[in-house]
């Protein structure tokens, strides 16, 4: 007899960053972002509130998904205003889009 295999996923965990992403809330982002993600972690981070992004903003976000990945995780991120999507592009970090997590 043959019983269908279901398949196991992890819940994923959804966060909201507000504010300006940058030098000086860096190390506020990564402490956030450290509570959230855990190896293996599938985490969606919701950036509509987010007015400003530069690149050491930007560190925490791929320094969380690399934490993640290491256990078969990802962090994703969505509903990107228009200036840190900007960032996300010119930087070549747009696979942190939210969507398939494949790089």
């Amino acid at each position: 007899m043959q019983m269908p295999c279901a398949a196991r996923t992890r819940p994923v965990v959804r966060t909201r960053l507000v504010g300006e992403l940058d030098l000086v809330s860096a190390a506020r982002v990564a402490a956030h972002l450290a509570q959230v993600v855990h190896r293996g972690s599938r985490v969606l981070v919701d950036l509509s509130g987010v007015g400003f992004m530069d690149c050491a903003g930007l560190a925490p976000l791929v320094q969380a998904d690399r934490k993640a990945l290491s256990g078969g995780g990802w962090v994703r991120v969505h509903r990107v205003p228009a200036g840190p999507l900007r960032v996300l592009r010119l930087t070549g970090t747009a696979w942190l889009l939210a969507g398939p997590a494949t790089r």
